[in-house]
């Protein structure tokens, strides 16, 4: 899903569990298409692990559009880039 993401324009900026947050710094169209192609990305996958006798996977995708932060948090031995949404 990374690859579908960064064709986009996008970037990932954090793993949390077992997603992931990917950000679009121009939004709308390339957004909504990594979320389309990301579907069929599964569809596909879901069809051949299904031959080898696999269960289907399933994905939630969630779309937020306005104005954040991003920037890098931490201290010399460990930094880590962040974002935080600005009401």
């Amino acid at each position: 899903m990374a690859s579908i993401v960064r064709e986009r324009g996008g970037f990932i900026d954090k793993y949390p569990g077992d997603g992931f947050l990917a950000l679009f710094p121009g939004g709308g169209v390339p957004t909504l298409d990594c979320a389309v192609e990301m579907r069929r990305a599964l569809a596909l996958l879901n069809a051949e692990s299904g031959d080898e006798g696999f269960p289907a996977m399933g994905i939630g995708i969630g779309v937020h559009q306005g104005t954040l932060m991003l920037g890098t948090i931490g201290e010399a031995e460990r930094m880590e880039p962040t974002s935080s949404r600005i009401s």
